[in-house]
């Protein structure tokens, strides 16, 4: 049986390209052909479904502070509504505050994505991803086209990338001007066998210098233009070696308007396609990766060089002017029992020597867990991140000679993390005790001197037990939290205990669980705030009713007749319109109360008392 399925988002008017139009127009001719044939099965099928839901919060604050006292009483409500009907989804949200409203109905934008077999189309304002060097999930209003079929795939895309926004001569925000840009790409890719294939794609946007009627000198903006080609291959080798590679190239017109000038041929691939002028400007990037997988180790190296000002106008953001090593080895030892893990890298800019600084990033990390049984299970985690930065003179060629006027400047940032997990007790009464260690150092030295002149040093420590009485529904837990910061000129420590309770009533439809706690932060010596805080929170969820075609009867022991047979066979239903039942939605309540305390000290002189009272009420169907 043919099946068609739809999901609207956006709608968009862009003009197409030729040969895109003629595949979109076959693709969707073919798919309507489906839907003449398969209508009744297909509306019978997917019906009308309705979801959403409602929120309702108040927030209620008593406080004895008067200068940063928060609004005594706030409230908010919320709601959605989703209608999918055959296959469209229709959303529409809205929000009410006594600070402010809002309402939102997405629908006015539309995505239509029709597929059958082998052949899927885009329509509206969508997106789609090439590869991350070219086209990488940017949204155009326009069309678009993919078909897969045996080993080749091909797909291809056109429409507006970018709508103009004129300059407002009364904001005189000139960042906010652009020009219309509308792109168009394609890509083909050939797979030999699973895990081997080669891609090639190509993406082109253009600027509209006529969208915009007037742009002031100050903005500084030109239309430009941006070609990109790219290249990729996935190989595997004997089911545990793979590679993987992408090499592309990006041309960009700095400003259309300017005068043609011949220059000197590009050395990319891409070269003698771009158009020469003055103002064009080539870059490439590369990304690379080699694995091993083996039964009890893996090892995988990575390789990415970015050039300066690399850009596609396919993406919103790019990192350009970095190059990165990393290599991550992992083995599992013991018959799993112990698992070791680690990434070394080093990272560079600067690639091109233009720059007054060039820095170097060294990091590693690395991890080992030892499971000895249900019982007991040990963590511990390491890394040494550090940078290194090497500042010249503005002039530099002036300063070749005396090295005294660079400056060479290390970043060093080092932690350990170590926990001890123990379970113990009964099924009845079952126990846990769980310890968590953690150090950090953060130092920062001049090569010169190779000796750290501001470092610091950070101490992190807890324990907690927890107790769970399953026949009573009742947990208890309690902890114990120390931190210490030793950084130049300041020593902070802040410690403090708390304790919980939590358990349930009504076969678990009310909730309750509460705690106490106490922080006391002491910095260089003196005490800076003593806080007490009491926490309680109450929920209940009503059961629902079960769906009555969800229960069974005797009737289902009937036999079925020879057209019942047939009828499920060939999977219809006798309902077109599926609108769950909003009387029977799911409804849940719950009730927060905060209170705090922080005692007067010598820093504060007067005491500070907070109550904060949260009731919320949802309602989904």
């Amino acid at each position: 049986m043919r099946k068609t399925f739809y999901n609207i988002n956006c709608l968009a008017n862009s003009h197409v390209k030729r040969i895109i139009g003629i595949l979109m127009l076959v693709s969707i001719l073919t798919t309507y052909t489906c839907i003449a044939q398969d209508l009744s099965q297909y509306g019978y099928k997917k019906g009308i479904v309705m979801t959403g839901g409602l929120n309702f919060n108040t927030n209620t604050y008593i406080s004895n502070n008067q200068l940063n006292a928060r609004d005594p009483f706030n409230w908010f409500l919320s709601g959605n509504v989703s209608i999918n009907a055959f296959g469209y989804n229709l959303p529409f949200s809205f929000s009410l505050s006594n600070a402010s409203k809002s309402y939102t109905q997405p629908f006015n934008r539309i995505q239509f994505k029709p597929y059958w077999k082998w052949i899927k189309a885009y329509w509206g304002s969508t997106s789609m991803t090439f590869s991350p060097l070219t086209l990488s999930g940017h949204v155009f209003n326009g069309y678009g086209i993919e078909l897969t079929r045996n080993k080749w795939q091909f797909a291809a895309m056109q429409g507006t990338l970018r709508e103009p926004i004129a300059y407002d001569a009364i904001i005189k925000n000139t960042s906010s001007a652009s020009f219309k840009r509308t792109g168009f790409g394609f890509k083909g890719t050939y797979r030999f066998k699973p895990g081997d294939e080669i891609s090639i794609i190509f993406f082109s946007a253009k600027d509209d210098s006529s969208s915009l009627n007037f742009v002031p000198l100050e903005a500084n903006l030109t239309p430009k233009k941006n070609y990109v080609g790219s290249i990729s291959v996935k190989k595997k080798i004997l089911k545990k070696i793979n590679f993987q590679l992408e090499y592309a190239v990006s041309g960009i017109v700095s400003d259309l308007t300017a005068a043609t000038k011949p220059t000197v041929p590009s050395t990319t691939f891409l070269g003698g396609i771009l158009p020469q002028k003055n103002n064009v400007v080539f870059y490439d990037a590369f990304k690379g990766s080699f694995g091993y997988q083996g039964k009890k180790y893996a090892i995988q190296l990575q390789y990415e060089r970015i050039t300066p000002e690399y850009q596609t106008f396919g993406a919103y953001f790019f990192n350009n002017d970095i190059r990165n090593i990393t290599i991550a080895p992992t083995f599992t030892l013991f018959k799993g029992k112990v698992n070791v893990g680690a990434n070394i890298g080093v990272q560079k800019n600067n690639l091109d020597n233009t720059k007054n600084s060039t820095s170097k990033r060294f990091v590693g990390s690395g991890s080992i867990s030892y499971t000895k049984n249900k019982k007991w299970s040990f963590n511990t985690a390491f890394n040494n991140f550090s940078s290194f930065t090497n500042i010249r003179p503005q002039f530099d060629p002036l300063a070749t000679n005396n090295p005294l006027d660079t400056l060479n400047f290390y970043q060093v940032n080092s932690s350990v993390n170590f926990s001890i997990n123990h379970s113990f007790g009964t099924k009845e009464i079952p126990k846990g005790v769980n310890l968590n260690l953690s150090y950090q150092k953060a130092s920062d030295q001049q090569a010169s001197t190779q000796k750290g002149t501001s470092v610091s040093n950070f101490i992190t420590g807890s324990i907690a037990y927890n107790q769970n009485f399953t026949k009573k529904n009742l947990t208890l837990s309690g902890a114990a939290n120390i931190n210490i910061s030793n950084a130049p000129g300041i020593k902070t420590i802040f410690l403090g205990p708390n304790l919980n309770a939590s358990t349930a009533f009504l076969k678990k439809l009310i909730k309750t669980n509460g705690g106490i706690s106490y922080n006391k932060n002491i910095s260089n010596g003196q005490t800076n705030s003593d806080v007490w805080s009491i926490r309680l929170n109450c929920s209940y969820a009503p059961a629902t009713a079960k769906k009555t075609n969800d229960q069974k009867g005797d009737a289902s022991k009937v036999t079925a007749s020879k057209d019942d047979v047939e009828k499920k066979s060939n999977k219809q239903t006798t309902t077109l319109i599926k609108v769950k039942n909003p009387l029977k939605g799911q409804q849940h309540i719950s009730l927060n109360m905060v209170y705090m305390s922080r005692l007067s000290t010598a820093a504060q002189q007067m005491g500070i008392s907070e109550l904060t009272i949260n009731l919320n009420w949802s309602y989904s169907f």
